[in-house]
């Protein structure tokens, strides 16, 4: 594997295990209605870190195509 594949492999880690520390969150706070606005919001936050590695991710995909 070169650096790039390397990064990705990384980058997929990173996303699949904040989709599900997402889905873990989004349990809890279906359970739970204490804080839940402070839960919402970090859910929301962690959702927007995912759509920014999933974008990464991408543009990685595509150095990886134009080398």
């Amino acid at each position: 594997m070169n650096g790039i594949e390397n990064a990705q492999f990384d980058l997929g880690d990173a996303r699949c295990s904040l989709e599900t520390a997402i889905e873990l969150l989004g349990g809890i706070s279906a359970d739970n209605r204490q804080n839940d606005r402070e839960l919402k919001e970090l859910i929301t936050h962690l959702g927007h870190i995912k759509e920014e590695l999933d974008n990464s991710y991408r543009r990685l995909e595509n150095l990886q195509y134009t080398e």
